[in-house]
């Protein structure tokens, strides 16, 4: 294995006073960080509509410079919610929706699913077929296959289901009773 060769470089005094300011710097706002860390911890752990988006703000790596631009709120508006310390105006909550590629789906009353689309693989018919949630052809098999011959996933985006069901590598069918691939353009 090859040694790694360390180089030196010397710092003048106006650099060195610098990286001293900054290091003073982190650790004034450290304990800051920790708290709003730990506060938006504990709204994105909500069972509320709210707790959701901040899930999927958290999820989707998006920088909040980048989505307050996109819908047309500020970096410290999307801050202050995800803190759980403010509220998204109705009209940022559309956009940021959209944003994030989400749909609001209501609970499937039979299956008790909440996620917004399903997959179906079928070991005997190699193939994945992309359900919405609810969808007639998923209730009347209870979402389970009687021969066991496939398998029920739940997603929450169509996207999130087209990459699992391009994942793998088998072929991909749109349930032609439900339209999925229209469902998140909806």
């Amino acid at each position: 294995m090859p040694q790694t060769q360390r180089t030196y470089v010397k710092l003048s005094e106006e650099k060195r006073a610098q990286i001293k300011r900054w290091q003073e710097q982190v650790k004034d706002e450290l304990p800051d960080l920790a708290n709003r860390l730990h506060l938006a911890t504990k709204a994105a752990e909500e069972d509320t509509f709210s707790g959701e988006l901040r899930r999927a703000i958290h999820a989707s790596g998006l920088t909040l410079n980048h989505i307050a631009d996109r819908i047309g709120a500020t970096p410290t508006v999307l801050d202050k919610f995800l803190t759980g310390e403010g509220v998204l105006q109705t009209g940022v909550i559309d956009p940021l929706v959209a944003l994030l590629g989400y749909k609001l789906v209501g609970i499937d009353k039979v299956s008790g699913n909440t996620k917004a689309f399903v997959t179906y693989e079928n070991d005997r018919d190699p193939h994945v077929t992309i359900h919405r949630a609810g969808c007639s052809q998923i209730r009347k098999r209870g979402g389970e296959h009687k021969y066991s011959q496939g398998a029920y996933n739940e997603h929450d985006s169509f996207r999130e289901a087209e990459c699992y069901a391009n994942s793998t590598r088998l072929r991909v069918v749109w349930c032609s009773y439900c339209d999925p691939k229209h469902a998140h353009t909806a």
